[in-house]
């Protein structure tokens, strides 16, 4: 008989927290009798995380663990562990469990009252330091505009489906994802419910500033042609600007005479050639994008598995 839920999670640099974490989420899992598959997907941790899955998987048969043959990246090794998820309901979680793991129960709770099949988990900002706030606002901001048109997106990796979503996700065979988004975009009715994050008792994350903005960039391009119409409108105001810059210099020769102005050309130069290299590498961004996705790739492969 199948589990009630499945618990992704995709594993890299967590390896010395992990196996009290599980243990944990399993206690709290088996106190309120849920029946459950706990699906860990090792993406080439740079650690003994694939050591600590064997030893898991070994001594209960709900840990199911996935190797994946390199790093593929945190989209992929979910998508790679949704898909050998076989609970009526699938729940994505990061690898060192930030949550508090009763918050668990408050998306199946909401997913069991029959009024939506998605419920994604909203972080709790109010402790938040006010430089990350204004830091996080922006970014949902330019996800709005740009990957998500219309949409909040919420920001915590913590997000619940039934098992409709999961076969509707995995039909998308998008090559550059991010499961959030996709999610998103399926349209099933959907809830958000506020939950705590602290990721300073875990420490540092892995993802850094500049690979925060490498994911939103491949967001932006990959789930959306908005950045194209931006770079349209970007280049109809420097139009406007220079179309401004010639009328004020035509209006100026015949009022005062010519002035020459060295200074002011070459900075005009060198704004329009940034304008044109900045339009030209999104278009390439686009091109790479399409190229990645019409070479067919897989967009995982699997090395070895264990309890799958």
């Amino acid at each position: 008989m199948p589990p009630q839920i499945s618990i992704v999670s995709p594993v890299y640099g967590c390896a010395a927290t992990l196996e009290s974490d599980v243990r944990r989420l399993k206690a709290m899992l088996e106190k309120h009798h849920i029946s459950h598959e706990i699906i860990l997907v090792d993406d080439r941790s740079p650690d003994e995380g694939w050591a600590v899955i064997q030893q898991l998987a070994a001594a209960d048969p709900t840990v199911k663990g996935i190797r994946l043959s390199r790093n593929f990246g945190q989209h992929a090794a979910v998508t790679a562990g949704i898909a050998h998820a076989t609970g009526r309901y699938t729940f994505v979680i990061d690898c060192d469990f930030p949550h508090d793991l009763h918050d668990i129960l408050k998306l199946y709770e909401a997913l069991r009252g029959g009024d939506c099949e998605i419920v994604f988990a909203v972080r709790d900002r109010r402790r938040q330091e006010l430089w990350k706030k204004l830091l996080s606002k922006a970014y949902a901001w330019l996800f709005k505009q740009f990957a998500t048109p219309g949409e909040e997106l919420p920001f915590g990796p913590l997000v619940g489906f039934s098992e409709k979503v999961r076969k509707a996700f995995l039909e998308i065979n998008d090559y550059n994802r991010s499961y959030i988004i996709l999610l998103h975009w399926l349209g099933f009715p959907k809830k958000y419910i506020t939950v705590s994050y602290d990721r300073g008792r875990r420490g540092k994350t892995s993802y850094s500033f500049v690979k925060l903005l490498a994911v939103a960039a491949n967001a932006w391009v990959a789930q959306s042609t908005r950045v194209l119409y931006f770079s349209i409108s970007l280049a109809f105001l420097f139009s406007l600007l220079t179309a401004l810059g010639i009328a004020y210099v035509v209006i100026r020769y015949f009022m005062v005479g010519f002035l020459p102005g060295w200074a002011s050309l070459i900075t005009a130069i060198f704004f329009a050639t940034s304008v044109i290299l900045f339009q030209l590498g999104i278009i390439g961004l686009y091109v790479g994008k399409t190229f990645e996705q019409v070479r067919g790739r897989p967009l995982y492969v699997i090395d070895e598995t264990v309890n799958v």
